[in-house]
């Protein structure tokens, strides 16, 4: 594995000698018997991230280089035209945009529209708002009809603290909460 990424890093190194390879055969391919253990991994992933710089050299030409290379030619001249240009298409497009939908807008509000499309908002918004209370209520329904004990047992006498206090203990001193 490591000779393979070694090679191909190698065979596209713009420097390198060129490798001559003599009076090699193919042979059937071998697998491994033994699996690929974790030093190997880690080593073949080292070797292959170590292998990178070398395939991929990419420079900016613009004169002179970083490799002593002189050149006559910009290789960025035009780039910021090319930029202002696909930017001035992409508002004007934008503005096409807002402004076709100002219009559509203003269209609706003629035909009046606009009031039949939100009439129902204040209905939808109720029903999802009394939806979700109806789907939480399981979650603590108990806890209401306790507390709505409660505040009953101020008015009526016939109430006993039992009724209500999941924590009472008629055994403890004064029939007082653990």
């Amino acid at each position: 594995m490591l000779s393979v990424v070694v090679a191909a890093a190698i065979s596209f190194a713009p420097n390198a000698a060129p490798v001559q390879i003599v009076g090699i055969r193919a042979n059937a391919p071998v697998m491994s018997a033994q699996p690929m253990n974790r030093r190997s991994a880690v080593l073949s992933a080292a070797a292959a991230a170590a292998a990178l710089p070398l395939m991929a050299r990419a420079e900016i030409y613009q004169g002179g280089t970083s490799l002593g290379m002189k050149s006559d030619k910009d290789y960025l001249a035009g780039s910021d035209d090319a930029l202002a240009a696909i930017a001035a298409r992409a508002n004007k497009a934008n503005e096409e945009e807002k402004r076709r939908k100002a219009e559509e807008y203003a269209r609706a509000v003629e035909r009046g529209d606009s009031e039949k499309a939100n009439a129902l908002a204040p209905v939808l918004v109720g029903l999802v708002g009394g939806g979700s209370i109806v789907f939480s209520l399981p979650f603590f329904y108990k806890n209401l009809m306790r507390l709505g004990l409660r505040w009953a047992s101020v008015v009526n006498k016939d109430i006993k603290q039992e009724d209500f206090d999941k924590n009472y203990n008629p055994k403890a001193k004064g029939g007082k909460r653990r």
